[in-house]
């Protein structure tokens, strides 16, 4: 059954006038404090499934790349996700983007699949 489209106006609505109470349902900036600087974002893709899968997304100015900044953001993420239900989180990123796999084996992700541009990385989050 689809959700009306009222409903998804008041639950849009909600989102917008109660953030705190869907905290999946929020790009999160990745600051330096130090020097007040916005370096990237991280978010849920989605709410999670009947499962408790959901698919997290990120990015970072490359200038920032390789400090540990995005491993950093992913366990943050990670600990929220699962204080909220999720079970599983999955990623994927291109084939060439090294640091982005680096960071991901480093929270605990695992390579579940690949084809010609894209990899697919999956973790467990009561394995942490």
């Amino acid at each position: 059954m689809n959700p009306s489209p009222d409903y998804l106006h008041l639950l849009r609505q909600r989102l917008i006038d109660h953030p705190e109470e869907y905290p999946l349902a929020i790009d999160y900036l990745i600051v330096i404090k130090e020097i007040q600087t916005v370096i990237g974002t991280i978010y849920y893709k989605n709410m999670p499934d009947l499962q408790g899968i959901s698919e997290i997304g990120y990015g970072m100015t490359p200038k920032y790349e390789g400090h540990g900044y995005m491993s950093e953001a992913l366990l943050a993420m990670l600990d929220m996700g699962k204080e909220n239900g999720i079970v599983r989180v999955i990623a994927d990123t291109s084939i060439d983007n090294i640091k982005s796999q680096n960071a991901l084996a480093r929270c605990g992700f695992s390579l579940i699949e690949k084809d010609d541009d894209k990899l697919w990385f999956s973790t467990n989050l009561f394995d942490h």
